[in-house]
């Protein structure tokens, strides 16, 4: 057809540090850069944007952990891949915490409606040399709450309380568990929230993928919107 994202090794620019590719999934340099040093595009190989499998979830989510430290080696001084400390999170098994001052966020907005480009399922990845608003909205309030509550984590405990009501959900096991949970304040409406422990987690991975299919199959919603971002 007309897609270029179907035809990407024609249509389609790789990054500097090249291509990053699976059975399902693979990268592309994004045309439309808003932030950088780096912004890219992770492309799945099959074209209609609903009918990802849960292996090709898992296989976005390691491209992306592989992106991050391609991109971050790209920048760093001495060859030494390094991010900033809001890569402490979900990508700190991929690359060790530094003070590259390089912020890293992944965006998969699905359809028009979410703030699609293209018909054909992508998501975006980026570098930013200063932090997302939203990333640095929630450490400002993560570090206020440690301060007035003896070191807690206002994530943790968010996370306890919609325990607590019966809201949550987890899965996987002490060495890769995840939780998921209906926020009951919301930035938006109908979020799901997800505590997970790396990108490349298989648990991750799953509560990912079965958040978006009862988004898709169950509510009968074909828009959605993902932001992955650090817990720093």
């Amino acid at each position: 057809g007309n897609c270029d994202f179907c035809r990407w090794t024609e249509s389609t620019a790789e990054d500097t540090f090249g291509r990053i590719e699976t059975e399902g999934v693979v990268t592309a340099s994004n045309l439309f850069k808003y932030c950088g040093p780096e912004h890219g595009l992770l492309l799945f190989k099959r074209h209609h944007p609903l009918q990802f499998t849960a292996d090709e979830v898992a296989q976005l989510l390691s491209c992306a952990a592989q992106w991050f430290s391609s991109a971050a080696a790209l920048h760093s001084q001495g060859g030494a891949a390094t991010l900033s400390s809001a890569a402490s999170g979900l990508v700190s098994d991929v690359v060790p915490a530094g003070s590259s001052g390089l912020f890293p966020m992944l965006l998969w907005n699905c359809m028009p409606r979410a703030g699609a480009s293209q018909f054909h399922g992508h998501a975006q990845v980026a570098l930013c040399q200063v932090p997302f608003p939203s990333d640095l909205q929630l450490s400002i309030a993560q570090h206020s709450y440690a301060a007035s509550h003896n070191g807690a984590s206002c994530f943790d405990d968010s996370r306890a309380a919609h325990d607590a009501l019966g809201l949550a959900v987890s899965h996987g096991d002490a060495e890769d568990r995840t939780w998921a949970y209906a926020s009951l304040t919301p930035r938006k409406d109908a979020e799901v929230v997800i505590h997970g422990p790396a990108l490349t987690s298989a648990s991750f991975a799953a509560v990912l993928d079965a958040a978006l299919r009862t988004v898709i199959d169950d509510l009968s919603c074909p828009c959605f919107n993902v932001a992955v971002q650090p817990m720093w």
